[in-house]
């Protein structure tokens, strides 16, 4: 998909979320996601730095002003 949109010239920003392509150790699921950042404090703490540079972005251009 990402390679899709990159063909297209889209610059949509993507955040990946999700295990890592190596072995992952047993253990209580929350406390893996936890590890590996796939809970939703692991999540927003990827997401925020992305939406607050695009945020920033829209309001020195003033995009989505009426």
């Amino acid at each position: 998909m990402l390679e899709q949109l990159s063909k297209l010239g889209l610059a949509t920003p993507v955040v990946r979320v999700g295990w890592p392509d190596q072995f992952i150790e047993h253990g209580k699921v929350e406390a893996l996601r936890a590890k590996y950042g796939i809970s939703v404090d692991g999540v927003m703490d990827k997401l925020i730095p992305v939406l607050g540079k695009r945020i920033a972005e829209r309001m020195r251009t003033g995009a989505g002003r009426s």
